[in-house]
Order: structure tokens, then C-alpha cells, then sequence
């Protein structure tokens, strides 16, 4: 009897080394990549891939990190190696470029979408402007200058009929939008969600165009980077990261009520606000037709020195 006890323990034993072997190796074969992004929908999108297994069936070991402050952040975090990969506006990334810092895109992050834009011009609700021309002579907020979003406002002005170089243009921050409107101390502001639907909400404030739209219909507003160095040395890495990044992307847009909670987690919104706020659209697709418009658009208004190739920029082994 004890000789069957002692056989059975044994084998036991022996079954639990072999398991704990078999998933030390299935460890071993993962790279490890380590990934920062602000707590958006973006990094909601691969944090649910993360927790399906999707990175480790790709053979990834990801390991994400939030970073709360900006994309500046993220951005300083690759440059060093302290990230792998990032996440940061399209326009931040491509002025890196301009200055010589060895970036390049490897998958798509938020896609602009005009069906769903994610910030537009607003104005007060009792003003009487209607048109471009109205707003000629006129100071319009921006929550940062020499910006994608001055250059969509000078584009929009151009576009239908306004003067853009007779704006006068201040730094404001977005939730100070719809006191600055309905003291009328601006005329308009460009105000990104979720500040454009709480302006809109008070009562404060009312669209007067959809900016954005001057740059392109669809378009990226921010990718996945890393620095060129990286992506040489381990292309199926990006290769796999671009995958799930996709795959993420196109389940996260269909499925918004199962990655709300996700988002009020990363985020610390209320999860009524963020089922009550429109959601941000995932690109699935990096091309050069959807990174073109950004780089033209700010090149003509002065954000960039210069325009390119968005091939220039894109990854491409």
C-alpha cells in the first residue's frame, strides 16, 4: 500500500516538474517587449489583447505601461530604451523625425474619422458667427500653438472663404474652453472630447464646423513607434506587434461596451461618463495615405519646416 502511495507521489512529482518545465520554456521562447501609452482607448485596445493571450500566441511577452502624463513622455521613454515601443500623437513623432531622432512608425494607433470626429470648432452659444468669414479678425483658443490643431483651423479658414492669417491665436486649456466662449474673451476654440462634449453639454457652447475635416476625412491622428534601431534588429517582433495591433483595433471599435470598463479603469473616468461620451476610432491599416494629409497640411501652415514621403517615416524592412 505504501509502496503504491509512494509511486503515486512520485509520479505526481514528476508530472508537476514536467509541467512547471514545459511552461518555462513555453517563457523562454517569448520575447519580451515592453510597451508605454497614454490611458486611452489605444492602449485599452491592446491591454484586452493582452489579457486574450493574443501577444503570447504571437509569440510576444508584452509588458504594458501607462504612462499618465503625455506623449512627449512616451516618446522621451523610446528614445532612451526605457520603451520598446510607444505610442504618441502622429505629429509628434513626425517632428522627431524632422530633427534627425531615428523614429518610424510600425502600426496604426487613432484614426480621424469624420463620421466620429474627435474635436471640432465650437463657438458661443449666442454668438452670431456662421461662416469662416466671421471669424476673420477673431482670437480662437487651441490648446497648444504652432499645432496640428492651428494648422486644421488655418486650413478650414482657407478652404471656405476666412482670412486664417487674420486670426489671432492663445494657448488655453480645453476645459477652460466653454467659460472662455461664454465670456466671449475668444470667439471660437477647437476642443477635443471629452472638454467638447462637457462645453456642449453646459449649455456654454455650439459646433460651428468640424475643423479636422479641412485636413482629410480619415487620417491618423497617432501611431505605434519605435526607433529604427530597434525595428532592424527584431523585425518579427514588429511584425507580430503590428498583427495584434490590428486585430485588437478592429475587435475594439465593434466592441465598445466590453472595453468601456477597461477604459474608466486606465483612465479613472467614471465609467457613466465614458459609456455616456463617443468613443475614440482605431486605425487598422498604416499606410502612407492615411499619414500624407498630416504632413502636407502641417508643412503649408508652418507646424513642419518641411514636407516629405510619409514612406520616409513608415516601417519598411
Amino acid at each position: 500500500m505504501f509502496r503504491v502511495l509512494r509511486f503515486g507521489a512520485a509520479l505526481f512529482a514528476a508530472l508537476a516538474l514536467a509541467a512547471t518545465n514545459a511552461a518555462a520554456q513555453q517563457r523562454a521562447a517569448l520575447t519580451p517587449v515592453t510597451v508605454a501609452s497614454t490611458p486611452d482607448d489605444t492602449f485599452v485596445a491592446i491591454l484586452f489583447a493582452q489579457r486574450q493571450g493574443w501577444f503570447r500566441e504571437a509569440g510576444l511577452d508584452v509588458a504594458l505601461q501607462s504612462s499618465p502624463t503625455s506623449g512627449a513622455a512616451v516618446a522621451a521613454g523610446v528614445a532612451s530604451g526605457a520603451f520598446d515601443i510607444g505610442k504618441a500623437s502622429l505629429t509628434s513623432i513626425l517632428i522627431a523625425h524632422l530633427h534627425n531622432i531615428p523614429f518610424t512608425l510600425i502600426a496604426p494607433a487613432t484614426l480621424y474619422d469624420t463620421k466620429a470626429p474627435y474635436g471640432l470648432l465650437i463657438v458661443a452659444k449666442d454668438a452670431t458667427y456662421k461662416t469662416a468669414m466671421d471669424l476673420n479678425g477673431q482670437t480662437v483658443a487651441l490648446s497648444a500653438l504652432n499645432s496640428l490643431d492651428q494648422a486644421a483651423i488655418l486650413a478650414w479658414m482657407d478652404q471656405n472663404g476666412g482670412d486664417g492669417k487674420s486670426l489671432k491665436f492663445v494657448e488655453l486649456p480645453q476645459n477652460e474652453d466653454g467659460p472662455a466662449l461664454a465670456a466671449h474673451r475668444v470667439a471660437a476654440s477647437l476642443t477635443v472630447r471629452p472638454q467638447l462634449d462637457e462645453a456642449l453639454a453646459s449649455g456654454e457652447a455650439r459646433v460651428l464646423a468640424s475643423a479636422f475635416d479641412a485636413i482629410g476625412l480619415r487620417y491618423l491622428q497617432s501611431a505605434w513607434f519605435t526607433t529604427t534601431d530597434y525595428a532592424t534588429k527584431h523585425p518579427a517582433v514588429i511584425a507580430a506587434f503590428r498583427h495584434v495591433v490590428e486585430r485588437a483595433a478592429t475587435f475594439a471599435n465593434a466592441h465598445h461596451d466590453v472595453t468601456a470598463p477597461l477604459l474608466a479603469q486606465v483612465s479613472k473616468i467614471p465609467l457613466s461618463v465614458i459609456r455616456s461620451t463617443p468613443r475614440g476610432i482605431l486605425g487598422a491599416d498604416l499606410s502612407p495615405a492615411l499619414v500624407q494629409p498630416v504632413i502636407d497640411v502641417s508643412a503649408k501652415y508652418g507646424v513642419f519646416p518641411r514636407a516629405f514621403p510619409a514612406s520616409e517615416v513608415i516601417w519598411g524592412p
